[in-house]
């Protein structure tokens, strides 16, 4: 499969459902446009990219009354496009099984000055690693795997 990071909006609220060994399943829909500002201020959408996003276990269950319609998420993840047809001719779906998210929120002082362009904004991260109590940057640091190992002589 390959792997993908992609950021954009959240199209409506996720949906937690639970397949038959118990395991809980997020799943939700995100949506990653390329605009461009014209000379009179207003935008222009380039293309727009619809991505059907999945997540599993603890996780799932962390982020299923998290993740809502609007908000502004970095998704990374195994993604695959799957064939199917509604009637009206074969289309394709582009899928991602999710392996982390971050929801982006807008800081405090950027709320209240309301100015577009570029601001700094703050992350709400949980990675599959982490256990939904604890969040990645309270957790103790790893011993380096794989290339970032010391090597063996």
């Amino acid at each position: 499969m390959a792997e993908i990071t992609f950021i954009g909006h959240i199209g409506k609220d996720s949906k937690i459902q639970f397949d038959q060994n118990g395991s809980p399943r997020l799943s939700f829909s995100v949506c990653d446009t390329k605009s461009k500002r014209l000379q009179d201020g207003s935008w222009e959408k380039l293309r727009e990219q619809w991505f059907n996003c999945t997540l599993w276990g603890t996780d799932a269950e962390y982020f299923a009354d998290r993740l809502l319609s609007g908000d502004k998420v970095k998704v990374h993840g195994e993604f695959y496009t799957r064939d199917y047809d509604r009637g009206n001719g074969p289309e394709k779906s582009m899928d991602v099984t999710v392996t982390g998210v971050s929801i982006i929120k807008k800081n405090e002082k950027n709320k209240q000055r309301q100015q577009g362009g570029n601001q700094p904004f703050d992350a709400v991260q949980h990675n599959r690693q982490s256990t939904p109590t604890q969040p990645v940057w309270e957790q103790p640091p790893t011993e380096p795997q794989g290339w970032d190992a010391a090597p063996p002589f």
